[in-house]
């Protein structure tokens, strides 16, 4: 675009994360802020050669997105404590079994 010396528009694809942060993504979340920062870099940098360059960031698409992990998220959590209560259960019962007091 710059050697054309025409112009043009680029446009990156973001999330509403990119300006506020949520839980259990932190991945999901920093790639989102580098997207934005890039883009910001990218819009100053190429402002002079008539480059605009912008993000969208979908909002809706998160919210239903949130809601499925928190789903998901939870289901695994209580599985996972449910077998953890399973496991000291059986520890404790091995224990009082096979560890004798001295």
């Amino acid at each position: 675009m710059i050697k054309q010396a025409r112009g043009g528009k680029i446009i990156g694809a973001c999330s509403s994360v990119a300006f506020n942060i949520c839980p259990m993504i932190g991945a999901y979340c920093s790639t989102k802020w580098s997207i934005r920062g890039l883009t910001q870099a990218a819009a100053l940098e190429w402002a002079p050669y008539n480059i605009t360059v912008n993000a969208y960031c979908p909002g809706m698409l998160w919210i239903l997105f949130e809601y499925e992990i928190y789903e998901i998220l939870s289901g695994l959590i209580k599985t996972s404590l449910s077998c953890l209560t399973h496991l000291m259960e059986y520890l404790q019962k091995f224990k009082e079994r096979h560890w004798t007091i001295l």
